[in-house]
């Protein structure tokens, strides 16, 4: 099942820490396919809402000149479980502790410099029955099992840390998964296969439009800024049962297959609370609620996953997301 993911593409890189943690030495740049943005990666890190034993991550990564580093770890409350590192000759290969578990990729497997790359890993938690596997561009490069994975007293990791320790490097298209099996086409094994993020903003009034709009104009005008504005510009109501919902531009190809959409808000709540709202998908007539978000006094990203059309019950067609409103639904 899919727990969290970044396209990079709609929000400055100043304020990736409405979506990470934190963010440092990002800088946007053209997206991968010239789709949307990708980011230079200097060190992000993303604490997760729960403890995960096996996990699955696919992204694309560009290796800029190439040369030793470390370009993604899983970590328990700051401290690194398992990390996968490229040697000076860009083989991939993954440490505990600094030192290497399992093997280091075969030398027809290397990386090469300057080059734009799908990579998918599993890593499981556990002293003896540990995983670090690693796919590249759909193909295995390491499949390793039996490993001491555990590194601090916890056999877990709650921590996703994407970093660079070379110049050059970029990310983009970033996937997090938990192996549990869902339905359409969620994620739930290594071989997911390359996916692109194709992010879109509001572009016109929907069949809802119940929140109030700050000033004049629709309500998607308040709520389509491409880069966050924060009081700026906002829709809010306090009305139990109110729908904003919008259409959104179309995605970017015409054809190919859709994983997952995922909804994203900026939000908080200006009282002291608290409240709920959720996100809420129509569609051809049917809708989907998802579970509820309790916002803070601050802004920050929620984000939730829609995985089949609610009027299909099956995967998203092209059609029918571009066809599809999204928004929310205050509760309480």
């Amino acid at each position: 099942m899919m727990i969290f993911l970044d396209g990079f593409d709609y929000l400055t890189a100043a304020n990736f820490n409405l979506k990470w943690d934190s963010f440092s030495g990002a800088a946007l740049q053209t997206g991968i396919f010239g789709v949307g943005k990708a980011t230079t990666l200097g060190t992000g890190t993303k604490t997760l809402g729960s403890n995960f034993v096996t996990g699955f991550n696919g992204w694309h990564f560009y290796t800029g000149p190439g040369g030793a580093q470390v370009i993604h770890r899983w970590r328990d409350a700051g401290t690194d479980q398992v990390t996968l590192n490229l040697d000076a000759t860009l083989a991939l290969f993954f440490t505990r502790a600094g030192t290497t578990i399992g093997s280091v990729g075969a030398p027809s497997t290397r990386l090469v410099a300057n080059t734009w790359y799908w990579i998918e890993t599993q890593v499981k938690i556990d002293a003896t029955t540990g995983i670090a596997s690693v796919n590249v561009n759909g193909n295995s490069v390491l499949s390793q099992s039996g490993l001491n994975t555990k590194n601090t007293a916890n056999a877990f990791f709650n921590q996703l840390v994407v970093t660079s320790g070379g110049s050059g490097q970029q990310g983009d298209s970033y996937h997090f998964w938990d192996g549990t099996v869902s339905s359409g086409n969620d994620p739930s094994a290594l071989g997911y296969g390359e996916h692109v993020i194709d992010s879109k903003l509001p572009n016109a009034v929907g069949s809802n439009s119940a929140w109030t709009p700050n000033g004049a104009g629709n309500n998607f005008t308040k709520v389509n800024e491409a880069n966050e504005d924060g009081d700026t510009t906002y829709v809010s109501t306090n009305v139990a049962a109110n729908v904003d919902s919008y259409g959104f531009a179309n995605v970017t190809v015409s054809t190919g297959t859709i994983g997952i959409i995922a909804i994203n808000t900026i939000d908080r709540i200006d009282d002291a609370g608290p409240h709920t709202f959720d996100h809420f998908t129509l569609s051809a007539g049917s809708t989907h609620l998802s579970g509820g978000i309790t916002p803070g006094a601050t802004y920050v990203n929620h984000q939730s996953f829609v995985v089949v059309d609610p009027n299909t019950g099956a995967a998203w067609t092209i059609a029918g997301r571009n066809a599809a409103e999204f928004g929310y639904k205050f509760i309480s």
